[in-house]
């Protein structure tokens, strides 16, 4: 998160340390973690700084596309040689 020309910077690093809150005890940490989950707040990805929320509301529809084609492949399959399996 800091990059490599600010790796050395001792300033950069508490100014960080200071933003995700790594400044205080893990008690109150871990309070302000599940304050926010339960307002619904996920956070900030590390990696795109975007909400988690977003990004999560972002891969639904590849979720829920990949979710119905493997419940109708299984179907396709299951049914047939559930019927096959009862006839034998």
């Amino acid at each position: 998160m800091i990059g490599e020309e600010d790796v050395e910077d001792p300033e950069v690093r508490i100014a960080l340390t200071k933003e995700l809150g790594l400044d205080q005890p893990l008690y109150v940490q871990y309070g302000k973690w599940i304050g926010r989950i339960l307002q619904g707040d996920l956070g900030k990805s590390l990696i795109t700084r975007r909400d988690v929320s977003l990004e999560l509301f972002d891969r639904i529809p590849a979720t829920a596309y990949l979710a119905i084609t493997g419940m109708i492949l299984s179907m396709l399959i299951a049914i047939p040689m559930g019927t096959l399996a009862a006839l034998k």
